[in-house]
C-alpha cells in the first residue's frame, strides 16, 4: 500500500473514479447492478458469442493501450489472456 489520496470528482469524473476504486477493491461494474439489470448483463455475459462481439473493441484498444510491461498490448491484454511481454 502507498500513501492515501484524496480525489474530488462530480458526474461523470466521479463516477470513473469510483469505477477504478472498485477494481482496486475486487468490485465489478456488475456487482453494482440490481434485478433485471443485473439478470439481462449477465446473461449477455454467458452469451456464446460473448467473445466475438468484444473482440472488436479489444483488437482496437490492444493497437492504442500499452502494456505496465512496455510496447503494446496483445488481443486479450492483461485483462483476458496475458499481455504480451
Amino acid at each position: 500500500l502507498g500513501d492515501a489520496v484524496t480525489l474530488a470528482g462530480e458526474g461523470m469524473l466521479a463516477r470513473c473514479f469510483q469505477h477504478e476504486t472498485d477494481h482496486l477493491d475486487g468490485i465489478l461494474f456488475t456487482d453494482r447492478l440490481e434485478g433485471e439489470d443485473r439478470k439481462e448483463a449477465l446473461r449477455s455475459i454467458r452469451n456464446a458469442n460473448y467473445d466475438a462481439i468484444t473482440e472488436r473493441t479489444t483488437t482496437k484498444r490492444a493497437k492504442t493501450v500499452g502494456s505496465s510491461f512496455g510496447g503494446a498490448s496483445s488481443v486479450g491484454g492483461s485483462f483476458g489472456g496475458g499481455a504480451t511481454l
